[in-house]
């Protein structure tokens, strides 16, 4: 992504986001997944999405491991940096859609884990994340729920970035 579209993601969004591709190259994968992009909301150890995990009684370890089973680890390390996938790409959409739906002027970590949760989970591709949340007991209903409790549940007071 470019800088400049970068612009309206909070901090800690760019930092999950940035955690992503170093999970990626962690796990020796060429490209940036929906399930590396949960990995980066996870590390970044902070903030609404990491809270909401939390309080839905998922420890990051948890996490971490079932997403390293599900996708395994490459044989080589990558020699450029890994490229979004598709479905991640429309998983950053979905976020700035939250957001814009929300009233809420930047796009924070609780906004990239909605936009996962909108992804197709029935597709082997498309949203591996979702598929290993839901191995873990959630649903995307139930991770929308805590988010809207978290953000006070309503439009009138906006939130500057979940």
């Amino acid at each position: 992504m470019h800088t400049d579209k970068l612009d309206r993601f909070t901090a800690l969004a760019r930092r999950a986001l940035a955690m992503s591709q170093e999970e990626a190259l962690r796990l020796k994968h060429s490209e940036i997944t929906s399930a590396h992009l949960l990995l980066g909301l996870v590390r970044v150890g902070n903030g609404t999405a990491f809270q909401v995990l939390r309080d839905l009684q998922l420890v990051p370890s948890q996490i971490i491991q079932a997403v390293e089973h599900a996708m395994g680890r490459g044989e080589h390390r990558p020699a450029g940096r890994p490229l979004l996938t598709e479905s991640s790409k429309h998983a950053i959409e979905y976020a700035v859609d939250e957001a814009r739906l929300a009233g809420d002027s930047a796009i924070g970590i609780g906004h990239l884990l909605l936009g996962i949760t909108r992804l197709d989970s029935t597709s082997e591709e498309e949203n591996i994340a979702m598929r290993v949340l839901e191995a873990l007991g959630l649903t995307p209903q139930r991770i929308r729920a805590q988010i809207e409790r978290k953000a006070g549940d309503g439009p009138s007071a906006p939130n500057p970035g979940l």
